[in-house]
């Protein structure tokens, strides 16, 4: 169970944060959201696609990490093998939230990653932000502020039917199949059939770039695929 609370020097001066990624704290995920501005870092090591929200209907860009939703082929002996992890991923266990007008640091006080011993202080002793928590709160100030431009990006996509339904359908070294479903991506061919003034529109919002990034990132998949064989050779 998550229990954010807002975060004070006062009430958690004391605890620490273990910040490398672990199964033990819930970096095994197959699938996390991210926003376009860090699609430049992305677009070098993973897939971009889309999923549907559930409770609103609407578009929102994550990028797969594995073949189902409890599998990561990045994290690999508590090590995240890549050059750039997620932002979702490095903000952990704390959110931002709304209060009032302003927004509030929140920590998921129940999170395995809380201790005492081990790991990064957030506050010195004299109550300043540590170099830790200030990069922390760039982060969440990163996702805070690029979460309305990436549901306004995929919004304008859908509006202009750029978003198709696709199926990864992989056999795997051991014969395994896997069939993934409820996935999302730029489509190539009616971008490229796309009306000029509609395009120039794209590229003056900076969504065209975006675009880009995302359909480049579609030649990760096979390096997934690679991962996964690796993993089950017996391979790292």
């Amino acid at each position: 169970m998550v229990n954010q609370v807002p975060l004070s020097h006062e009430v958690h001066s004391g605890l620490r944060i273990m910040t490398h990624p672990s199964a033990r704290f819930g970096s095994q995920v197959g699938f996390v959201g991210v926003i376009p501005r860090e699609y430049t870092r992305l677009v070098a090591h993973y897939p971009i696609f889309f999923r549907k929200n559930a409770e609103n209907g609407r578009f929102e860009p994550g990028v797969l990490l594995g073949f189902n939703s409890s599998e990561n082929l990045f994290l690999i002996d508590e090590r995240w093998d890549a050059a750039y992890a997620p932002l979702h991923i490095q903000r952990q266990p704390f959110l931002i939230a709304q209060a009032g007008e302003d927004h509030v640091v929140t920590l998921d006080i129940d999170s395995p990653r809380v201790q005492r011993e081990q790991g990064e202080l957030m506050f010195h002793d004299d109550g300043r932000a540590t170099d830790y928590l200030q990069r922390i709160t760039s982060v969440l100030t990163d996702l805070a502020e690029g979460t309305r431009p990436a549901y306004d990006y995929a919004a304008k996509l859908a509006e202009y039917d750029l978003i198709e339904s696709i199926r990864i359908d992989v056999q795997f070294v051991d014969h395994s199949e896997v069939k993934l479903e409820g996935l999302y991506a730029v489509s190539a061919e009616k971008l490229q059939a796309l009306a000029g003034d509609k395009l120039v529109e794209l590229r003056d919002l900076g969504y065209l770039t975006w675009a880009y990034y995302q359909l480049a990132s579609m030649s990760h998949v096979a390096g997934l695929v690679a991962r996964k064989n690796r993993l089950i050779s017996g391979l790292k």
